[in-house]
């Protein structure tokens, strides 16, 4: 990781670089006689030990950067290991552009056996809101350049922020969708909200054993050409650890499955805790963007879905957390202390509320009637937390916190809501939103799974527009496609917009599915949505979008909020809603499947 780090002077640096065959101009940030601040303080040799005999360079995991800071960011590789395992000097530069031509920063990093040769370095004294190129380089042979982004200064005014995210990459298909991340446009950041491997349950045990998992996945081209092009700022769900991880678990495991991730994660957790995830980072006065960690500090997850059984009504318990009392009191200290436009949360999954059959039925609320009752999807999210949840909306409405949405991952499934601290009361306000992606390739394949894809695509259709008459605080549902998800960010509104590929073809290219936007000020999302595509089915074969069309209101220079629009979706044109106020449909629901816990 960061070890073996060191100061290299102004004459070794510069001869390190000549090594490279760049005729390099040290930019005036190197002028204090150092490499990189980065190095401060930490002493070594300053001579590169040359590598072993016989020994060929290679850069198997490809390079990435991470979350792009002011002035600055984290880089890292991994260096193929030498036979015998010994040390490798690796010469690591920032440059003003692609020939590197100007060095604005630079340094030696040791790749060593303890850290299975993977290297990272923290970069600073960069100029704000700017791209670099970086690479690493082992006698004379170069990794890839990458691009690094350094993020618009403190209180400084950017027009746009822009960043895609998504999620649960099994290698069951291609990596086309990160391939189309890598090709969109004017990207500042990929979010990628965990499942970055997938481990085995029984078989991942061991640092090791993980590191074997991060060295299979990163192996893909694709991922690598993703990492290049666009800075990563990642959270890790339980796919890094093995299902349905928790607190609870196994002290050591949990600690290899950390290590081996912030090994070659672009993340350095703070020095007093080095195994903190959770972070925030800004865009000027745009957007704070929480990057939250919902694993390592929660209470084991609620297999009852039924809040009528005691088991299942634990999901109310005030006590239970996903947060940690630490992470919560930091994310709302910080929360409250926040004086962007934006609020932006990455959570690794669903925080809005997702029911099977709403019980918490009739207002006023019946005396004695448990809030928010119902049966609740499988689903292993935000809606196992129900108080910590609603001590978080209800912080964001006593403060008045404005312009709060969640981007959230892991259940396979395109979701979007409205959140409320008490969903079932009409009077309570709609404080922030959440949109979920579906998953990067087709794990599950649902199409795939029943008598032929077309009745499967018109099963799950029917199956999200009952979902979606039930849960009139949704907006769209979509349990087929996979995807990732683009956001832009204004002062005055957030488009969000689910794109969709055929994993499958290598040659695909994405598809819009929806555009949301959220216009500042507003409780309402606006939606503009689209037929959705059956890949399996044939050429041209797809089914009407589950949910409701509002069109999306043009965006106001004053950011003044577009007229209210109505709060319920009603039920899908040609379906029977069952008697009661939930206008649920007689359609089938999911049962639970690991299929659907990410």
């Amino acid at each position: 990781m960061l070890r073996g780090r060191r100061p290299v002077d102004r004459r070794r640096f510069l001869e390190l670089v000549a090594g490279t065959g760049a005729v390099a101009v040290v930019a005036p940030l190197l002028a204090d006689g150092t490499a990189a601040r980065a190095f401060a303080g930490v002493t070594g040799s300053v001579d590169a030990a040359p590598v072993p005999p016989g020994y060929v360079v290679t850069y198997p995991d490809g390079v990435v950067a991470g979350d792009p800071l002011p002035t600055g960011t984290v880089i890292g590789t991994r260096v193929g290991a030498p036979g015998g395992g010994e040390d490798i000097d690796v010469l690591w530069e920032v440059g003003t552009d692609d020939t590197f031509a100007t060095i604005a920063a630079g340094g030696v990093v040791t790749a060593t056996s303890a850290t299975s040769h993977a290297v990272k370095v923290v970069v600073d004294s960069l100029a704000p809101d700017r791209w670099y190129r970086y690479r690493f380089t082992v006698d004379g042979t170069s990794s890839v350049t990458g691009r690094l982004r350094t993020a618009p200064a403190p209180g400084s005014s950017p027009d746009v922020l822009r960043f895609a995210y998504a999620s649960c990459q099994q290698r069951s298909s291609l990596y086309v969708a990160l391939r189309a991340i890598a090709e969109e446009p004017d990207l500042d950041f990929f979010m990628h909200l965990g499942d970055y491997v997938y481990v085995s349950d029984n078989g991942t045990i061991t640092l090791d054993d993980y590191r074997g998992v991060y060295q299979t996945f990163k192996n893909d081209p694709l991922l690598q050409q993703c990492h290049a092009a666009v800075p990563l700022a990642a959270m890790w769900d339980d796919g890094e650890f093995y299902n349905g991880v928790d607190r609870t678990g196994d002290p050591a495991r949990l600690a290899a499955a950390k290590r081996a991730w912030f090994e070659v994660m672009p993340v350095v957790p703070p020095a007093a805790d080095p195994e903190q995830a959770y972070r925030r980072f800004g865009w000027g006065d745009l957007a704070d963007i929480f990057m939250l960690d919902l694993r390592a500090y929660r209470d084991p997850a609620i297999d009852a879905i039924d809040t009528r059984t005691p088991a299942g009504a634990e999901i109310f318990n005030p006590a239970r957390t996903t947060l940690g009392a630490t992470q919560k009191q930091w994310f709302k200290q910080a929360m409250s202390g926040s004086d962007t436009a934006w609020r932006l949360l990455g959570n690794s999954y669903n925080m809005g509320v997702w029911r099977l059959t709403d019980l918490d039925e009739g207002w006023p609320r019946p005396a004695g009637q448990q809030p928010n009752a119902g049966v609740y999807i499988p689903n292993e999210a935000w809606d196992d937390y129900q108080a910590e949840r609603k001590e978080l909306l209800t912080q964001i409405a006593d403060e008045q916190i404005p312009n709060v949405i969640s981007f959230s991952a892991h259940t396979h499934i395109w979701l979007a809501s409205h959140m409320k601290p008490d969903i079932d009361d009409p009077t309570s306000p709609v404080v922030a939103f959440d949109f979920t992606t579906g998953s990067l390739t087709a794990d599950p394949d649902v199409l795939a799974q029943g008598s032929s894809p077309a009745e499967q695509l018109a099963f799950y259709t029917n199956l999200a527009n009952s979902l979606l008459a039930t849960n009139t605080h949704m907006t769209y549902t979509n349990f087929v496609n996979h995807g990732y998800t683009t956001v832009e960010v204004t002062e005055c509104a957030t488009t969000v917009e689910y794109k969709t590929l055929d994993t499958r073809d290598p040659d695909a290219q994405p598809v819009t599915l929806a555009r949301f936007r959220v216009h500042s000020g507003a409780d309402r999302m606006e939606s503009q949505l689209y037929p959705i595509p059956c890949f399996n089915c044939g050429p041209g074969v797809e089914t009407p979008a589950t949910g409701t069309s509002t069109g999306l209101t043009p965006v106001a220079a004053s950011c003044d909020p577009p007229a209210p629009t109505p709060t319920t979706n009603p039920p899908p044109a040609g379906e029977t809603g069952v008697p009661g106020s939930t206008g649920a449909t007689t359609a089938t629901p999911v049962s639970a499947s690991p299929s659907f816990t990410g």
